[in-house]
This record gives structure tokens, sequence and C-alpha cells, in this order.
């Protein structure tokens, strides 16, 4: 079984060590990396086992490197490609590419050579040691692994569209190349033959049976074209496979490749695709019982939320942003599933989550920043904040949020920003995640300055009209609003702002005020006229999420 993979240089992985439990299952956002793991163990193999059949010796070169293995794009089958350029990391085909697997047996790592575009070179790593090589050979060509199974990892992907004919491949190498490819519904009844020459088939009808009671696979025949069929419960006439629907197509894909090509590893992409959530729990069980009862691994890589919240606890390791595996609860992992992946990569660049109550609060504080020549800006103008109190149920999403985000990106920072009428007592929050409160009413309650409300009606009304709102500001406010940048805090922690300014704009002989007036107050306020507590958030907000670090 495999013990450790490590990977340099291969797709998402620039280099990451990944410890193996003896049964897996992965799970993980979207372009987290799940099939690449998957995919470098396939490539491993594949180089392995040419690289085993070329070399008869272990002899190494006069530079100290082992014989390499050429491979041309055309005869590559483990991980579909356009050009060997994609199999390295962001393309950087002049760095290192290497993959090392452990397993009980060996430690073996393979190194890829880029020559070209549609061919590359394969030798093991420098540091392999000759009895390891030996021990490897030995398992992939002369005799099965300690399992009494043959070591080489087969890739099962999700069942793809069944067509009306199949002709029969001699070679299985073309069977390996369609599994990779995830095309195997044009391969699917040559690895049920597989299973039939394997005299399985009694084995894989009892597995089909268990999801789908009554149903049973009718014996192959061939001719020009594989014939399989199937028999519904209670029914004497029995139907090609091409009309079976995609959940018995999946069952039958995933039985058929173990019980077809028995192997020590078999690697599963999204096994649960097709199946209704009942059968998705069945599916795990069996495999993971079929695996300790017979002796095989089984690495899995799903999507599914009933999947994960089932599995056990040993089993279930989520692969983050920064492409380390780790054991994770399930409601833990099944919360990381329902984030946006371009929340995800945003946040994977800035390291930082800013929670406001509204897209315009983000707005005020790119304008404040600007104004202050605030060494927040270049933030708050790249950022896009995640909105959490719009709506009574959002109150607390950021906590929610927060907490998955940092199982992907460990050491994410975040703030939490919400307005002073929103303090209902203390709140835990997770670790790295700070939670700040306005000591006013709401955000537009620091537009309040009077100066600076009148300079901005004055070119929209008449002199008497700026008057009658002046005297209105004076019946209604408070002075210490004008005497220092803090006045009117207790004033205005609960002072009905957007009440005052609608009917304000009215005494002056306009309508009511709407948000663009808001942002137009802001852009027009005076870095004297902004009130003091708006720069001790912005400072907290840099100090929180380390601003100056990055």
């Amino acid at each position: 079984m495999i013990k450790q993979i490590r990977i340099r240089g291969f797709k998402k992985f620039a280099d990451q060590e990944f410890e193996i439990p003896s049964r897996l299952v992965v799970t993980g956002p979207n372009n987290s990396g799940k099939t690449s793991l998957l995919q470098a163990v396939g490539a491993w193999a594949e180089t392995a086992f040419r690289w085993s059949q070329e070399n008869p010796d272990l002899v190494r070169e006069a530079d100290g490197n082992y014989a390499t293995t050429g491979i041309t794009i055309q005869s590559f089958i483990s991980v579909p490609v356009a050009n060997f350029d994609h199999l390295w990391s962001s393309k950087k085909t002049d760095e290192s590419l290497t993959v090392w697997l452990d397993t009980e047996r060996w430690s073996v790592g393979f190194e890829f050579l880029h020559e070209a575009q549609v061919y590359i070179a394969g030798r093991p790593a420098a540091a392999t040691r000759e009895e390891d090589l030996a021990a490897m050979r030995d398992d992939f060509l002369d005799s099965p692994g300690k399992s009494g199974r043959p070591w080489r990892p087969v890739y099962i992907p999700a069942v793809s569209g069944v067509g009306p004919e199949e002709h029969r491949f001699a070679d299985p190498a073309t069977i390996q190349s369609y599994l990779a490819k995830a095309n195997a519904g044009n391969i699917l009844r040559n690895l049920l033959w597989q299973v039939q020459e394997n005299e399985n088939w009694d084995a894989l009808n009892e597995a089909v049976d268990k999801f789908f009671p009554g149903y049973k696979l009718m014996p192959l025949s061939s001719g020009e074209h594989i014939l399989a069929q199937y028999q519904h419960p209670s029914e004497e006439a029995a139907y090609d496979l091409s009309s079976a629907a995609s959940g018995f197509l999946q069952v039958l894909l995933i039985y058929a490749a173990i019980l077809g090509r028995s192997s020590a590893v078999y690697l599963l992409d999204e096994p649960d695709a097709h199946l209704h959530i009942s059968l998705q729990n069945l599916l795990l069980d069996d495999l993971l019982e079929r695996a300790e009862r017979d002796g095989f691994q089984v690495i899995a890589a799903t999507h599914s939320e009933r999947l994960i919240r089932e599995a056990p606890e040993d089993c279930l390791y989520l692969l983050n942003a920064r492409g380390n595996l780790r054991k994770v609860p399930g409601s833990k992992a099944v919360a990381t599933l329902k984030l946006d992946p371009a929340e995800i990569a945003e946040a994977f660049r800035t390291r930082s989550l800013l929670y406001l109550e509204g897209g315009t609060d983000m707005k005020f504080l790119r304008i404040w920043a600007k104004t202050l020549e605030h060494p927040s800006l270049p933030f708050l103008e790249r950022m896009t904040p995640q909105i959490t109190a719009e709506e009574e149920d959002k109150e607390h999403l950021a906590v929610k949020h927060f907490a998955a985000m940092r199982e992907l990106i460990p050491g994410l920072r975040g703030v939490e920003l919400l307005d002073g009428d929103k303090r209902d007592g203390d709140r835990k929050m997770p670790e790295g995640l700070e939670l700040l409160f306005w000591d006013r009413k709401e955000i537009e309650s620091y537009l309040l300055h009077p100066e600076s409300v009148l300079r901005y009606l004055r070119p929209m009304v008449s002199p008497e009209d700026v008057e009658k709102a002046r005297k209105r500001m004076g019946a209604e406010l408070p002075s210490e609003l004008l005497e220092t940048s803090r006045g009117g805090q207790l004033f205005l922690k609960g002072f009905p702002i957007k009440d005052f300014f609608s009917g304000l704009f009215q005494e002056a002989g306009l309508r009511q005020a709407t948000g663009k007036d808001f942002l137009r107050l802001a852009e027009g306020m005076k870095k004297e006229e902004i009130p003091l507590e708006v720069r001790d958030k912005l400072d907290q907000i840099a100090d929180c999420l380390r601003l100056a670090e990055h």
C-alpha cells in the first residue's frame, strides 16, 4: 500500500508531501488538486512500469543517474494532456518534476525530463536506492505485492455515456488510456469482458444485486462487437447496456474495474457520480469493507456531501489551497464545498478576508482611506468584501464562512466590521477572525459633519434653502458635533441618520436622500471633517489583517 506521496513540480503541486492512510477519502473544493493527486500516482506508475520493462539491470550511467525511458505524447496513457508542458506546475518545464511513492516494501522516485512538447524522458530519481528499485520491479513484473495483488494502480473515473457498440481491445493499455481520459463509457464492455475471463462474473452480479436488487447481467458474447445485456427484475426481456440508467452504469464500472483488473491500489475519481444519495453510503461502506477484506487500498476523491458526512473519521481528509492533506471532521469538510472557487483564489492571494454589512460600506471605506491617504487603501481597492449582515439569516455567516475558508487556507486572517446597532452581547469568534463595531448606529452616521453637508447642498439649492437646512441641523443636532471630531458619539449611537438626511434634503427643496447622495457626501468631505474613529477603524483593519506584511 502507498504510505506517502511526494510531488514536486507536477500540475497543481509545486512541492508537497502527502501521508496516505490505508484507506483515504479525499475532498476539497473544485480545482484544489484532488484529480491531480490521483494523476500523479498514475504518471508515476506508467513511467515505473515502462522503465522496469526496458531496463533489466540497475546500472547507473557515468553521471550517476539511471538510464531514461522515452515517452511520446501519443503513447502516454495515464494523464490526458494536449502536450507535456501541462504536466509541469505553471508550465515551468525547465524546473524539476519528480514524484516519489513510498510503500511497505520500497521508496522510489521518478524524475521527468522535458525534451519537447510531445516527448519526455523518465528515470528513477538519483536518490533512489538500487534495492528499492529491485523490489519495485519485482512487484510490477515478476510477483504480486505483499497483498497477493499486482502492484499497478487502477484509475477509475466517473462513468461517461455508453455507446451502442464497442469493439474488443486486445491491448490493456487501450483500456488504461480510456480510463485516464475519463472516457470509461467507451470501454465498459471491455472491462466486463475481463471480469468474465477472470471468472468473477458471479461476484459482479452479487455486487450489482446489492445496489439494484433483482437486476442481472447476462453472459457476454463477442462477434464484431461485444454484446452486453442485463435483465430488469421480473422481466424475461434483456436490454442492451446502452439503455441502462447512469447510476446502474456507475456501479457497474466501479466493480467491473475492481473485479476485472486486480490491483493493490484503486484510484477512484468521484465514485458517487450519478448515484442517488441512498446508494452513496452503501457504495463507500462496501468499497472500504472489500478493501480491508481483500487486501487492496482505496484512494477516492469526492464532492459528495453525503459521502463526506458518513465517511469514517480515520479516512476523511481535506485537500486545501496550499496542497496540504489533513484529517478533518465531516461537518467542516462539507462547509468548504459551499465556498465559491473565486473567493478561495482571492483569499489565498491576499491571505485576508473583510466582512461588511453591505457593498456600500466598502465604497465608504475606500473613499475615506483615499482622502486620509491611509496605507490600507491598496488592499481595500483590490479586495472584494464578503457581505454578511444584509439579511437576518446572514448575521453569523462570517463565523461559518471564515471557519470553512481557514480549513482551506491555514493562517488566514479576517475582520468583520458591523454597525453599532448590531452589538448583541459577546460572540465566539474562530481563531484569526476579529470582530469590530462602529461606535455609531451605522456607517452613514459618519457623514454628519454640518459644514460638509451644507457644502454638498449649495450647488443644488438656493441660499435660502441652504439656510433652512442649517437651521434644521442646529435645532436637531447637538453642538458637540461641531466641537470635536469625536463629538456626538453617544447621540449618534441610536440616531436614525438616513431619515434625518431625507428630511433635511426635503427641507431644502430636494427629493429624499439616496445612496448616491451618501457616496457623494463622503467624496466631498475634507480630511479634517472625517471623524477620527474612521481612521481608527482603518488602523484596526490594517493591524488585524497585518497588511504591512503583504
